[in-house]
């Protein structure tokens, strides 16, 4: 059984539909309003519940990945890939507690802050960080939103056997993005990730708890036995069949998506949208449990995949696979998961990529327009270059992804590697006097190595076992750290000549 073209069609605009519903709820900005309520769904010390922005943040982390690339992931390289997953996203608990408090406690003392990347370039008292710290996110953050549309554009595609075009299935999907990030803000991005997190979280345990009742017996132990007495046993264990996780390419990984939420303004920016700090609490708690149960499903598919469908051409259909396998024994109610599961990976890819966008548009107009080109810009004309940014993400994004895919994977990598070698400066903020100067030179270094790695003049791009992208992390750490302890201690000897 396959899904029907029309009935799939209709399902989509149902889905598309009740969006626009919601922004029809939310309303638009009302006009005189602050930045805060379009960027941050704040007036004054009332906000968004803490309930609502964990939700939020957990639609934003847990996008179209891992509905359908996590499952390819493990049943190409094995239990690896979940293990080194949940152990990043643990680190992203860390950066909650390391990063997402001191910069709430820091926005509370400027007044009006709305950006993170406001926040960080007033405590080194730079708006040109801020400019920089702005081009860097965007830079890497777009092959991010393009990677996301592309897995959009190749979903429909597949599972209407081409009856839906990139241009035409992604495009219509775009426009409804632009609507309700454009006139419900923040609180239209929020309310929208709520409804696209229930679908995720369905679709994807729906798929997998089914697979395994028909397969399996409903037993984890019959499914890892059975995997262990057939040709994929390696995927039990690491490395791995590809000899991929190593323990220096796990670490590797795990920095790049365990640093996101400091390197990743559609992440922090949820920090900032907390009217009291307990509102963060509710993240590191949530966060802490959310990893296991969101990438269980994947373990179940990939895995489980590896044992009834060996041999697949490529690991990214699997999850395509085992939807087929599942909805073959038929029946009205396997038609339903058929669509619950495509659903939910549009709503996976969307509650990403309109966070990402919205962040784009918020830290363009209050770091460069406002920051740098005019610092008395009205909130009104604030808010109308912001939307104009996120349009111009959207569309840049759409283009990016008509590119070959295999290309576009490989910007996505880097985007995690592009804004993890921001972390070092964004962690400053919690020196007492932190140095532009470190924060310029940690830049300058890290892209450097970054730039030396990806053009292949070094050695397959590792070194000592680790990718590039983590010695370019490591590298603007060390650069930062020295570059700080100079400058420091310069300043306190210019401070006791003067006594």
């Amino acid at each position: 059984m396959t899904l029907h073209f029309g009935w799939l069609i209709v399902g989509v605009i149902v889905y598309l539909t009740l969006l626009l519903g919601i922004l029809a709820v939310t309303g638009k900005i009302p006009s005189g309003k602050q930045g805060s309520e379009f960027f941050l769904a704040r007036d004054g010390k009332r906000g968004l519940h803490p309930l609502l922005l964990l939700i939020s943040y957990a639609a934003t982390v847990y996008s179209a990945f891992t509905v359908v690339g996590m499952p390819g992931f493990i049943y190409g390289r094995g239990v690896g890939a979940y293990g080194f997953i949940v152990i990043a996203q643990l680190l992203q608990v860390a950066c909650i507690l390391l990063f997402g408090f001191p910069l709430w406690k820091k926005a509370q003392q400027i007044p009006g802050a709305t950006s993170p990347i406001e926040v960080v370039s007033s405590c080194y008292r730079s708006p040109r960080l801020g400019v920089a710290l702005t081009i860097a996110t965007v830079i890497f953050v777009i092959p991010h939103v393009a990677l996301q549309l592309a897995a959009m554009g190749k979903l429909l595609s597949g599972v209407t056997n081409g009856g839906i075009h990139y241009s035409l299935g992604v495009g219509t999907i775009l426009v409804v993005m632009i609507l309700y990030s454009e006139f419900g803000g923040f609180r239209g991005v929020v309310l929208t990730d709520v409804i696209q997190f229930a679908l995720i979280l369905v679709g994807v345990v729906a798929l997998a708890v089914v697979f395994l009742l028909q397969y399996f017996g409903g037993s984890f132990t019959t499914l890892f036995e059975q995997l262990r007495n057939s040709d994929n046993s390696s995927l039990l264990a690491t490395p791995g069949p590809t000899g991929f996780y190593t323990t220096p390419m796990l670490i590797s990984n795990c920095l790049f998506i365990g640093l996101w939420p400091i390197g990743h303004p559609s992440f922090s920016v949820r920090f900032l949208a907390q009217s009291r700090p307990i509102g963060l609490k509710y993240l590191v708690v949530g966060m802490a449990f959310l990893p296991a149960i969101m990438f269980l499903p994947a373990l179940i598919i990939g895995l489980g995949g590896a044992v009834i469908f060996p041999d697949l051409d490529s690991p990214d259909l699997i999850a395509g696979q085992v939807l087929s396998g599942v909805m073959s024994h038929g029946g009205p109610a396997m038609m339903v998961l058929g669509f619950l599961f495509v659903i939910a990976a549009l709503a996976g890819a969307m509650s990403t990529c309109d966070s990402q966008a919205l962040a784009m548009g918020q830290i363009f107009s209050r770091d460069v327009i406002r920051g740098v080109v005019a610092p008395k810009i009205s909130p009104k004309r604030e808010i109308l270059c912001a939307r104009t940014a996120i349009v111009a993400v959207f569309l840049t994004s759409y283009f990016v992804g008509m590119i070959k895919l295999d290309f576009i994977n490989k910007l996505g990598v880097l985007s995690g590697m592009g804004t993890a070698v921001l972390v070092p400066t964004y962690l400053g903020i919690r020196l007492k006097c932190p140095s532009p100067y470190a924060a310029f030179a940690s830049l300058i270094g890290g892209y450097t190595i970054l730039l030396l790695g990806e053009t292949k003049v070094m050695p397959n791009n590792m070194v000592l076992g680790f990718h590039n992208g983590a010695t370019a992390i490591v590298a603007a750490t060390v650069i930062y750290s020295i570059i700080s302890l100079i400058t420091n201690h310069h300043a306190n000897s210019v401070k006791s000549s003067s006594l």
